[in-house]
C-alpha cells in the first residue's frame, strides 16, 4: 500500500474546508445574521450590507484565500 504524501493530504483539507466555508456563511450565516435585524427605517439597506459583507467577503474571500493556499502547497 503506498503512503499518500502529506501535501496532497494538506491540499485537499484546503480545498474541503473552503468548501465548508463557502456553504456555511454563504447559505447558513448570512441569513441568519439577516434575521436578527430589527425592524426599522433602514432595515432593507442594513439587512443587504449585512448579506453583503458576510456573504461576499467571507464566502468568497476566505475560500479563496484557502483554494491558493491549497494550490501553494501542491506546487511547492
Amino acid at each position: 500500500m503506498e503512503v499518500i504524501p502529506m501535501k496532497w493530504l494538506l491540499s485537499i483539507l484546503c480545498w474541503l474546508s473552503a468548501v465548508g466555508v463557502f456553504y456555511g456563511m454563504f447559505f447558513k450565516l448570512a441569513p441568519y445574521v439577516c434575521t436578527l435585524i430589527p425592524s426599522g427605517e433602514w432595515q432593507g439597506l442594513m439587512r443587504v450590507a449585512a448579506y453583503f459583507a458576510i456573504a461576499y467577503f467571507g464566502g468568497i474571500g476566505l475560500p479563496l484565500v484557502l483554494i491558493y493556499l491549497g494550490i501553494g502547497i501542491l506546487l511547492r
